[in-house]
């Protein structure tokens, strides 16, 4: 049993859950926004930016999803399920593996 502990410590990955949190919190960040004073210094239609400002963001926020969902779904695997939340918040916060 410990030897598939092992395992899933090893597939568990502080920084690539880091990575998807900060791609996720991209995606929620109301970047369109800034598209008509984009739009103005490239000197592009508003709605043309702000498409691609929303695509881009959409593509983020799925890059984002799989990276961090991946290591949650590692995570989960390998902790109780009262647990699971404390331990992505310690493994966010301090980088620590120890999912005991």
């Amino acid at each position: 049993m410990s030897k598939l502990k092992a395992q899933s410590n090893q597939a568990i990955n502080p920084a690539r859950l880091r990575v998807g949190i900060f791609l996720i919190l991209l995606w929620w960040l109301p970047l369109w926004l800034f598209a008509p004073f984009i739009a103005n210094k490239v000197g592009a239609k508003t709605s043309t930016v702000t498409i691609t400002v929303v695509i881009l963001q959409t593509i983020i926020g799925i890059i984002g999803v799989y990276v961090a969902g991946k290591q949650t779904a590692e995570i989960i695997k390998s902790t109780p399920k009262k647990h699971v939340l404390s331990k992505i918040w310690q493994i966010i916060l301090h980088g620590n593996l120890n999912l005991n």
